[in-house]
């Protein structure tokens, strides 16, 4: 009778372990449509049905970073490492988490924060010490947190160079950014070409920075109709439609700088500054109204978008002067 029962229990629970992973898999298609709200539905069931189930934790955690909400990023995510403490995938999250928090922290947060990120991102590469991420996730860390943070130069460019040994084109991409950034321009320039042999994408959205540091605005622009041609409508790159088009709006062009934003915001409908953008536009092609329209939207989705704020009431003057 025992054995009996025994067995039936052991169904039941393979029963719910197949459904649970079902239904993470289901979430994981809304979150790829971008579509958050049934995502989160989806794991808040699964998650309170069986609070041990970190993968559901860890997709909530990724469905709140997407949506910007930090502190339930965090929270969801913490919880996927407390419950699944040596999954190397759960500790990057965390990391990120933990580094864009710190992005906008007070001084008075900012060092933990710091401190917590890079230790994430370490505990990353305990587990896997060729974690892709992870050690994308440390270099980055390294070369642009300062040093009393933690931060190394010369330590983010070794493990570009790991990097490079794990994957050609992601090591390379990361390199040339910081040979970039630190004024090594032929050096970066000798890794573009590589670079967009193996990634197209990638390689020219590099040599975009490369020309901006040249100020060659012919071959800016130039190399802006071909990445468009290349990214299309790949929602992946929708923030190339934001630099697009600000870019047209610095040459004067603000009707095609309008038509690059409307895709920004097609391909990021939930993003508050693309409707900043697209307010930008029509403010610089006096068209007010409309613009008053994408600054309100931009605030609806964040009330604390300042530069929204500031706009709304640069055009509430010029309208009551004008009145």
């Amino acid at each position: 009778m025992k054995k009996s029962f025994h067995l039936v229990v052991l169904i039941l629970l393979l029963f719910t372990s197949v459904l649970a992973n079902e239904s993470i898999e289901k979430a994981k298609k809304y979150m790829e449509k971008k579509e958050f709200a049934e995502a989160k539905q989806i794991l808040e069931k699964i998650i309170a049905k069986d609070e041990q189930n970190h993968e559901a934790f860890y997709n909530l955690a990724q469905v709140y970073l997407a949506e910007w909400n930090l502190d339930k990023a965090t929270e969801y995510a913490e919880r996927a490492v407390e419950i699944a403490e040596e999954t190397p995938d759960y500790h990057f999250l965390l990391g990120r988490i933990y580094g864009y928090d710190a992005r906008n922290a007070s001084i008075f947060r900012k060092p933990f924060l710091a401190k917590d990120c890079k230790n994430a991102f370490l505990r990353t590469l305990e587990l896997d010490p060729n974690h892709l991420d992870g050690n994308m996730g440390l270099a980055e860390f390294m070369f642009y947190a300062p040093g009393i943070a933690g931060g190394d130069k010369e330590e983010a460019v070794k493990l570009a160079e790991k990097v490079i040994s794990i994957d050609e084109a992601s090591g390379l991409n990361l390199l040339i950014k910081y040979q970039l950034d630190d004024g090594k321009i032929e050096e970066a320039k000798k890794g573009i070409d590589r670079l967009i042999e193996l990634d197209e994408i990638r390689g020219r959205l590099r040599l975009l920075g490369y020309l901006y540091i040249e100020k060659d605005t012919t071959g800016i622009m130039n190399e802006f109709v071909t990445l468009e041609t290349l990214i299309g409508e790949n929602s992946d790159y929708f923030w190339f439609y934001n630099r697009y088009g600000n870019a047209l709006l610095k040459l004067g062009n603000p009707e095609e700088a309008l038509n690059k934003f409307k895709t920004l915001v097609k391909l990021s409908p939930k993003l508050a500054f693309g409707y900043n953008s697209l307010g930008n536009a029509y403010f610089e092609l006096k068209n007010y109204d409309e613009a008053l329209k994408q600054y309100k939207k931009a605030l609806e989705i964040d009330p604390d978008f300042d530069d929204a704020e500031d706009r709304i009431d640069e055009i509430e003057d010029i309208l009551e002067n004008n009145s």
